[in-house]
């Protein structure tokens, strides 16, 4: 079975090199001084800005394209590298997830904007639970991805799949099976997000940075693991008003749906939308019903 759909893969991969003939705009990558680093950042599409916060060990180069060809139709994309990694500057104090909450907020204000929609994935979900409390002003909606609040009560993740998470290089194929589920369908989306990914750091449409120096995956982890062990957000979350959409796949081995199904108690103004069949990736397996999601969540809630 597994061959089989090896084989499929390959041939609709083969056929979509081969047939696209869309031109694919070039990905200008910029940086701002934000406090005390620079970050780099790029845009794409037209219409409301919504803000992307990449999560842990992620870059520029790990957003699905196709995610983002869904979105941009709708919205002017923000996407950037959070502090120290990819091609931002970092610094030696120690890493927070409240900093990594002001450098967003202050990134949308340097951009000239008073207000947009932030979406966080992972990592990414816990900075914006953070700017949603220390910066409410500057986030028109709020999309949370795999959101957890953190505290001593929060299902843990399994510990084998923690020490693949802290490698210096975490194999391919580990990666891919911590964010998607080990079926016929999460096999063929891995497939198909990393020959995505790939086209479209080869035609230049996404930045190719996905190096970066292996002190800022501890220091990054050193940054969950504090978030982790305090309640502070968790005791905070009902005083959060802006409208929130929460979103995860039921089958997430990295940040496990009880902990989506926490913060959506807590919260009084929220969407959730668990993703049956999907992973933590969900965002990318399931990119165009989510996308929709998105676009139906803000419609709904102006």
């Amino acid at each position: 079975m597994i061959h089989c759909v090896t084989r499929t893969l390959f041939i609709w991969m083969t056929l979509l090199l081969f047939t696209s003939c869309e031109r694919h705009e070039k990905a200008e990558v910029k940086k701002l001084k934000i406090g005390d680093v620079e970050l780099a950042y790029y845009t794409r599409g037209h219409g409301d800005p919504l803000v992307m916060i990449m999560g842990f060990r992620g870059t520029l180069a790990s957003w699905d394209p196709a995610f983002l060809e869904a979105l941009e139709k709708r919205f002017t994309l923000i996407l950037f590298d959070n502090r120290g990694i990819g091609l931002s500057t970092d610094t030696e104090a120690p890493l927070t997830i409240a900093q990594m909450a002001q450098d967003t907020a202050q990134l949308i204000k340097t951009l000239g904007y008073s207000r947009a929609h932030v979406l966080g994935w992972s990592m990414g979900a816990r900075i914006g639970l953070t700017m949603a409390l220390e910066h409410p002003e500057v986030i028109d909606h709020l999309i949370l991805c795999s959101p957890n609040a953190g505290g001593p009560n929060q299902v843990q993740k399994d510990p084998k799949v923690y020490a693949v998470l802290l490698q210096k290089e975490v194999p391919k194929k580990e990666g891919l099976a911590l964010l998607f589920p080990s079926t016929i369908q999460g096999i063929q989306a891995a497939g198909g997000f990393v020959f995505r990914v790939a086209y479209a750091i080869a035609m230049g449409s996404v930045p190719n940075d996905r190096e970066h120096k292996e002190e800022i995956v501890e220091r990054q982890a050193d940054a969950l693991r504090r978030w982790g062990d305090s309640n502070a957000i968790l005791d905070r979350l009902p005083e959060i008003k802006t409208p929130t959409l929460l979103a995860g796949g039921l089958e997430d081995a990295l940040d496990p749906a009880e902990n989506m199904q926490t913060v959506a108690q807590r919260l009084p103004y929220a969407w959730t939308a668990y993703f049956a069949g999907n992973g933590h990736a969900f965002l990318f397996q399931e990119y165009e019903r989510f996308s929709q999601l998105i676009e139906i969540f803000i419609d709904s809630t102006q």
